[in-house]
Order: structure tokens, then sequence, then C-alpha cells
């Protein structure tokens, strides 16, 4: 069976639902574990499914202790947070092995799960019209004229 590595902040995130990582590591996990190449509003149901994997692999993730930011103002909040998972990482560890999960999971394509969620009136498609040069290299790596 594959594993990926997630950090402690991505374990946290996945399995409790505190987010204890940037979302750019939200993205990477979900997108390791699953294959896949998530748009934002994608997220919810991939996190939704990813839970109990982590959990199952992580089970310290269900006994989190609690993390009070209420006292905390709101400049030194991310601080608190970032040394809570230091905390967690020095008794747990900072890496963690999960399943990949990719053989499991149900794509779809992110346009047509986004008609399912909005509805069909409130998502507009917008074409994007660009010409490739004969070898098919994209815009973005073409060198300037």
């Amino acid at each position: 069976m594959t594993t990926k590595i997630l950090t402690t902040g991505q374990i946290i995130t996945l399995g409790d639902g505190r987010i204890a990582c940037s979302i750019g590591e939200v993205y990477e996990a979900l997108n390791g574990l699953l294959d896949d190449d998530l748009m934002t509003h994608q997220l919810p149901r991939a996190g939704r499914f990813a839970e109990p994997h982590v959990r199952e692999a992580c089970p310290w993730v269900a006994d989190l202790p609690p993390l009070d930011l209420d006292a905390v103002p709101d400049a030194a909040r991310e601080r608190a947070v970032l040394e809570w998972v230091e905390q967690l990482s020095a008794e747990h560890g900072h890496l963690h092995e999960v399943p990949d999960l990719s053989g499991q999971w149900v794509h779809f394509d992110a346009i047509d799960e986004a008609v399912a969620i909005f509805g069909p009136d409130r998502v507009v498609p917008v074409p994007l019209e660009c010409e490739l040069p004969d070898d098919g290299t994209p815009p973005e790596h073409r060198e300037a004229p």
C-alpha cells in the first residue's frame, strides 16, 4: 500500500477540522492523498472524505488538547497556533504516513461539481482562448518575442 507523508499541521486540519496549516498545505495534502487537482468549492467534500482515513492513520488526533484563542490578541493568534502545532509535533512527530486514497476517491469535473453545488444559473464557465504553438507549449512557458 502506498502512503503519503503529511505534516502535523495537515493531520490536525484534515483529521480534526481546526485550521493548523496554510491553505496551500491543505490543497497539497488533499491533492496528494486523492491524486486530484481540487478547486476551492471541492475542498469540503474532499475533507469529509479524507477525515476518517486521517483519523485512522493518526488516532492521536481524536484526543487533541484544547486550544483556547479567546484571550489571545488577533495579532498573536497565528503564533499561538504554530506553537500548539509544534508542541504536538514534539509529542507525535513532525511527519505522518497516511494511506493513498486516490483509488477510493471519486473525481468530478470541477465545473460539473460547481453546477451541482451552486446551480446552473450561478456558474458561468468562461472559455479561455489562446493560441498554442505547433509544439503545444502553454503560453506561460513560451519565450518572449
